[in-house]
């Protein structure tokens, strides 16, 4: 999953010309292409720290189901792509959960 986003979100900031097309046709701007590049990129490098991966794997997790969600209302088209990435987020953060748990105990206690 890590090399996954590191590579989706260098892409969108490279500038790789698929991304830029995607990104005007759902009409957001290129302003978006490199906040989710960044979130992506970020996100790939910190799913490589056990302590961080679930939550860093439940907060991508989210912003595919935005992803999704823009594929079938706005691109029409089937998602599959998204689902697959969103089901594997969704095992790591399972995988993850207790390293969550301790660190939303710990945020807690703060």
């Amino acid at each position: 999953m890590a090399g996954l986003y590191l590579g989706a979100g260098l892409t969108k900031l490279a500038g790789w010309a698929p991304m830029v097309a995607l990104f005007a046709a759902i009409g957001a701007g290129q302003w978006l292409r490199y906040a989710i590049g960044v979130l992506e990129l970020t996100g790939g490098v910190l799913l490589f720290f056990p302590t961080l991966a679930g939550p860093t794997a439940l907060g991508l997790a989210a912003m595919m189901i935005g992803a999704t969600m823009i594929q079938i209302i706005v691109s029409r088209q089937a998602p599959l792509a998204s689902v697959a990435a969103l089901v594997g987020l969704v095992v790591v953060a399972w995988g993850y959960r207790g390293g969550t748990r301790r660190l939303v105990k710990l945020a807690r206690h703060s």
